[in-house]
This record gives structure tokens, C-alpha cells and sequence, in this order.
């Protein structure tokens, strides 16, 4: 089980820091991460929509993370955690 959540948190952390990466100017990977027709990209995402799927992304890794490697008996905000799990699953 720990193999399967660190395989999850791993790409999930990657896919949020490519989005950060593309936000601020980065190219490697973006031909293949936006859809194109002949050669023109049919999505033009700003900056700030990529920062912020970048931050959700990070928050689902974070969610994994805390759901598999935390004591959520003592976490007084279990019950969100568990509830953010399901919606990730």
C-alpha cells in the first residue's frame, strides 16, 4: 500500500511543479500538454489558471501524503482530510 501512495504523491507533486514551471515560462512537455489542430494550440491557459491548477495538483499530493503517512487521531481536521481523499479518489 505504502508503494501505491508514494507512486501517487510522486506524480502528483511532478504534475503540480510542471504547471508552475509552465506558468513562469517553461516549454519542455507543453506541445504534448496542450491539445493542438495543425499545428495550432486549441487552449491558450494564462499564467494564473496554471498556477492555480499547479496549487490544487500540490494540495491532492498533500491530501495522499497526510492520508497514508499521518496519524489522523490526532489531526483536529481529520474528518476534511478523509472527506478530501474520497473526492480524490
Amino acid at each position: 500500500m505504502n508503494f501505491i501512495a508514494l507512486v501517487t504523491i510522486t506524480t502528483l507533486a511532478i504534475a503540480g511543479v510542471f504547471h508552475f514551471y509552465w506558468a513562469f515560462g517553461g516549454t519542455l512537455g507543453l506541445d504534448r500538454a496542450i491539445p493542438t489542430k495543425d499545428g495550432k494550440a486549441l487552449l491558450n491557459p494564462g499564467k494564473l489558471l496554471t498556477i492555480i491548477v499547479g496549487f490544487i495538483i500540490l494540495s491532492f499530493a498533500w491530501v495522499a501524503y497526510v492520508l497514508n503517512f499521518k496519524d489522523l487521531s490526532v489531526i483536529s481536521y481529520s474528518e476534511q482530510i478523509v472527506y478530501a481523499g474520497w473526492f480524490l479518489s
